[in-house]
């Protein structure tokens, strides 16, 4: 096993999430890493995925088995790691528009997926041993326009066992015959 690095994580939460955007059919979203190093504006039915936090709990473990079958010893570093993420959505609100999807319908759908059994399922699937979600927030902003929307967001924190694992040499005989003695 390898320790899962930082982008193999959020490529298995943007997978997962856009997994139920196709199955919920909202095909016109799309799910954009956030807070990254480039020039990026707030795009119309987009939802964005920022890492907040990266924390370890506990002491790292370190354990050495002899494998009989092989003849090799394995050496296994083991700690838990909480990821946080925010996931915000933004949708261009038409206040006339009765019918549309808001960018907080779409939040919501994807909170209880990932509260539903199949969500903590697929969590579990991905490697991650247990989460949590946060409330639905949904401040106010001003956009580009000058034209106040809401940008919803919900925290989502995944716990993962980490683990490393390399062979090491050991020593299997002694020579116990010491001369001059």
């Amino acid at each position: 096993m390898a320790v899962k690095t930082e982008n193999q994580i959020w490529q298995s939460v943007f997978s997962l999430l856009n997994a139920v955007l196709q199955a919920k059919k909202y095909t016109d979203w799309t799910i954009r890493q956030g807070n990254q190093p480039s020039v990026e504006g707030l795009t119309d039915k987009s939802i964005y995925i920022t890492r907040i936090a990266s924390r370890r709990y506990g002491w790292q473990a370190h354990r050495n088995k002899y494998y009989e079958d092989t003849g090799k010893m394995v050496h296994s570093e083991q700690y838990f790691q909480e990821v946080l993420f925010q996931i915000s959505a933004f949708a261009k609100r038409d206040p006339t528009s009765t019918t549309e999807l808001t960018s907080g319908d779409v939040l919501n759908s994807l909170i209880t997926f990932l509260q539903s059994i199949d969500g903590v399922s697929s969590m579990h699937a991905l490697g991650f041993q247990t989460f949590r979600i946060t409330e639905l927030r949904e401040p106010p902003i001003v956009d580009d326009s000058d034209i106040y929307e809401k940008l919803p967001s919900f925290d989502i924190s995944v716990v993962l066992v980490q683990n490393d694992e390399c062979d090491i040499g050991f020593t299997d005989k002694y020579n116990l015959l010491m001369k001059g003695l």
